[in-house]
């Protein structure tokens, strides 16, 4: 579906609070970092979004981009082009967190790296491998608003 980042991009000329929680929490980048949209995170941010805002259970964004990757990692089996794809994606939104940050050039060299890495993987164990060594490197990411 098409046209999210050009809804959220005019509630936000309009003056809607990127920070708005819904019933059970949610922030509008918790919602858009379980559904890898890029676009919309890169917004929000720039909208000055609080990353580290928790929903009901506890989880912020970054979190829940954590758990999909952990998720991504026990897909044995499944087709590797489109676990590629999802961790591209999710990479991505970590990438426009980081590039907010200041003094964050060496986390966003390294995430790029891994990305790099994951599109030349050939196999399904490289791919789970590379998805390891990027969960234990998003663990030691700074995550300061």
């Amino acid at each position: 579906m098409t046209g999210f980042t050009e809804i959220v991009k005019l509630l936000l000329d309009y003056g809607a609070d990127p920070n708005q929680t819904d019933c059970i929490g949610n922030t509008p980048l918790h919602l858009a970092a379980v559904t890898s949209k890029i676009s919309v995170v890169t917004l929000l941010l720039k909208a000055g979004t609080d990353v580290l805002s928790s929903d009901r259970h506890g989880y912020n964004p970054l979190q829940l981009a954590q758990t999909k990757l952990r998720m991504l990692q026990n897909c044995q089996g499944s087709d590797m082009n489109k676990v590629k794809d999802q961790v591209h994606k999710i990479v991505g939104m970590l990438l426009a967190y980081l590039q907010k940050q200041k003094d964050a050039c060496e986390q966003i060299e390294a995430l790029s790296s891994f990305c790099s890495r994951i599109t030349l993987s050939n196999t399904s164990d490289q791919v789970q491998d590379d998805l390891k060594d990027l969960l234990a490197s998003i663990d030691s990411l700074s995550l300061k608003n």
